[in-house]
């Protein structure tokens, strides 16, 4: 016999697995009747404040996110991101169609990818869409969770693989905070606030960032660099000098950028 206490653990999680399928399914269907103007749509719905009226309801959609001309291959993507609270827990869905161009359903959204994920930013979604693997095509970033420490965004990622036509989910983005994409090492790069500030180097592969170098800022100005050369660790130490420890034209000894290409970068 399963004790009460576990018996109604059970029940109550039942019930919000039920809100939550029901809430999606809702959602399903008001994405898809909602006006496409070609463009993107951030709807944001106003926050309850959690209480234990019986009014109060057990599952909202708190924000609504929609861009079809920007993401994907331009005009023949979209993407659609719906924050959900389900008591006190709130989901992410990520939804990704692509454009019927044959046939007699030619012209209408099809369903290519859905992810589902749990948490969110306390600041909403904040999505970016952009070009983070230099192919040409945008993919899109939102705002995953909070950092213990403010000034690390921890998003999570999505990129368009135009061979497919789907949208992958980068399954490690979250391990690196404030990414972006670094046009001079065609590589993408994270940069971590801790007591220091430490830069990590990653590339895309398959559906995973994969480490290439990092540098760690010490107290004394100076850098702890390491790359990856010939399948081994490469380590040593490197003097800082101001802003020219921003960034590296390359993971070896004296490459740094002169103060006026960093000028031409901050431009």
């Amino acid at each position: 016999m399963i004790p009460s206490s576990k018996k109604w653990n059970i029940i109550f999680l039942a019930m919000s697995l039920l809100l939550f399928l029901y809430a999606c399914k809702q959602d399903e269907s008001k994405a898809t009747n909602h006006k496409d103007n070609g463009g993107s749509t951030t709807e944001a719905y106003e926050k309850s404040s959690v209480n234990e009226d019986s009014t109060y309801p057990s599952t909202e959609r708190i924000e609504f996110f929609m861009d079809s001309t920007n993401i994907g291959n331009k005009g023949k993507s979209k993407v659609e991101l719906i924050l959900h609270r389900v008591y006190n827990d709130h989901f992410v869905i990520i939804k990704f169609y692509v454009k019927e161009t044959i046939g007699k359903t030619a012209g209408r959204w099809l369903l290519s990818d859905m992810y589902y994920y749990e948490g969110s930013s306390m600041d909403g979604l904040t999505p970016i869409i952009k070009d983070f693997n230099n192919d040409g095509y945008n993919d899109i970033t939102y705002r995953s969770r909070d950092a213990a420490r403010g000034g690390n965004e921890v998003q999570r990622l999505f990129v368009y693989n135009v061979e497919n036509d789907v949208l992958i989910s980068i399954v490690n983005s979250e391990d690196y905070p404030n990414i972006e994409y670094n046009k001079k090492l065609d590589c993408i790069e994270g940069e971590t606030y801790t007591g220091s500030v430490s830069t990590q180097y990653l590339r895309i592969v398959r559906d995973s960032l994969k480490l290439i170098g990092e540098i760690d800022y010490t107290d004394d100005d100076s850098m702890i660099i390491k790359y990856i050369q010939n399948g081994k660790v490469v380590e040593y130490t490197a003097k800082g000098d101001d802003d020219l420890k921003r960034r590296l034209k390359e993971f070896r000894p004296q490459k740094t950028y002169t103060a006026a290409e960093l000028k031409m970068l901050e431009d």
